[in-house]
């Protein structure tokens, strides 16, 4: 049990994340795993959620203090939401506050720097380029603070349609990370799909949405057929572009040989049951899942766009393709296909790629640092 001085000083200092998603992805992971590890180091933090949200179920199994909001994108239009959010900003004697959703950024933004919070810190995700819209001008000269951004990629959207957009000397990259150890002690996981027949398995997770490019799979799966190849493309995930994505293969004779697997929870696994991991995404925030693949020590192959470039040492810890090159692509699958001792040493270099780059320890590391020159101590 801390003592009042403890207590005292771990009450003064709250850093508040705040993230109204109901959905689980990489901005909510990063959330949660970064609120965690300050907190279990002594830093006061306090998290802001939606009420049904599946990171509001995983704070619930923590300690953390844990608030509910529901704000929208036109919450910022409402009076007494932005009145009720500086209110419960100022009770909570916030001085910091980590936005990761637009929404929450028009609305609690605002809020933030109405309430005096010191440090208005958005953590953007996304590989898209923002508007040059007054909003958008307002919020971040006016509004932010300091960018947090995975990649080198997402810093340059931010300021492709305006370059005076926000200071380029507040914006700061700081990859995602991932406890290796979910991988490295996992890998005796019996696979998710028993290979009875001894194919060739190329495996591929995210949601089945546009930006993820699956489609190409299809096209990739009639490639390999013509090729002769004995193989089966797992696809993880759902979305709204399933029932589209089946009809297609079925459109192109290959449904057989493509397995939708629904969501994947167990993502060692999955990992555990294919030879290659195939990244069809037109654009990667930052790519968790050829991380993931790294530390599982499996090749991966992606396109030569957004952030893929920052994880993917081409020919040394995987292979970059021009977008949206499929001839390359599946000459690159067939190579992998006919040279074990290639995915092998592919496979070990992209892990210790991984570890030297993107485990959570170097991304807590690097977040602390970054907190540290806010001129925010822990207790």
């Amino acid at each position: 049990m801390p003592n009042s001085e403890d207590f005292t000083q771990k009450k003064s200092l709250n850093i508040c994340f705040f993230n109204t998603s109901k959905s689980w992805g990489g901005g909510e992971k990063w959330h949660f795993d970064i609120a965690s590890a300050l907190y279990k180091q002594g830093y006061s933090i306090l998290i802001v959620t939606n009420t049904h949200s599946k990171l509001k179920e995983k704070i619930s199994a923590t300690q953390i203090p844990l608030y509910m909001f529901r704000i929208t994108h036109v919450s910022l239009l409402n009076p007494f939401k932005i009145f009720k959010l500086v209110k419960f900003l100022k009770r909570k004697n916030v001085e910091t506050v980590i936005l990761n959703l637009p929404s929450d950024l028009k609305a609690a933004g605002i809020a933030a720097k109405i309430a005096g919070v010191k440090n208005i810190i958005y953590r953007r995700g996304s590989d898209i380029p923002v508007k040059n819209t007054i909003l958008n001008r307002f919020l971040y000269q006016k509004i932010i603070t300091h960018v947090l951004t995975p990649s080198m990629a997402i810093q340059k959207s931010i300021l492709f349609h305006n370059a005076n957009l926000f200071p380029e000397n507040k914006m700061h990259v700081i990859f995602n990370g991932i406890d290796p150890n979910e991988y490295i002690e996992n890998q005796a996981i019996p696979p998710l799909y028993p290979n009875d027949n001894n194919l060739f398995i190329i495996g591929n997770l995210g949601r089945l949405v546009t930006q993820k490019g699956q489609h190409l799979l299809i096209d990739l799966a009639v490639r390999l057929r013509e090729h002769g190849l004995h193989f089966k493309i797992l696809i993880g995930g759902t979305g709204r572009l399933e029932k589209n994505l089946k009809r297609m293969a079925t459109d192109a004779g290959v449904l057989e040989s493509i397995c939708f697997c629904g969501f994947i929870d167990n993502i060692p696994g999955f990992m555990n049951s294919i030879h290659v991991f195939a990244l069809t995404s037109i654009w990667e925030g930052f790519g968790f899942v050829i991380a993931e693949a790294m530390f599982c020590k499996k090749p991966v192959i992606a396109f030569q766009r957004s952030s893929n470039t920052e994880l993917i040492n081409h020919g040394r810890t995987g292979f970059l393709i021009e977008y949206p090159d499929m001839d390359k692509f599946s000459e690159t699958i067939i190579q992998l296909y006919k040279h074990s001792d290639l995915r092998d040493t592919i496979g070990y270099q992209g892990y210790r790629h991984a570890m030297d780059h993107f485990t959570i320890d170097n991304t807590i590391s690097q977040v602390k640092d970054f907190i540290h020159s806010l001129n925010i101590k822990k207790n």
